[in-house]
């Protein structure tokens, strides 16, 4: 049987860029950044915001650290900023 977590990782508005976010219907986290919080005691690995591009207009603890999103990230920054 699967352990309800209270958060999933989406993708963020169809970029591609993959982040925690709280599922609202469950209600077991006030809002996203106790869902982080959660998220990373069960061991995923975000990336720090002082490591986030500069011209990132979404600053903040949440993002999936890997190498693709990482990437996505940095393509958004280019496309979008």
């Amino acid at each position: 049987m699967r352990k309800i977590k209270g958060y999933d990782v989406t993708d963020f508005d169809g970029t591609g860029m993959l982040e925690i976010q709280r599922i609202d219907e469950l209600g077991i986290f006030k809002d996203d950044e106790e869902a982080v919080e959660q998220a990373i005691k069960d061991g995923i690995k975000l990336i720090p915001v002082d490591e986030l591009p500069s011209n990132f207009d979404r600053k903040y603890l949440g993002w999936i650290d890997t190498e693709e999103n990482r990437k996505a990230i940095e393509n958004y920054c280019l496309q979008y900023r």
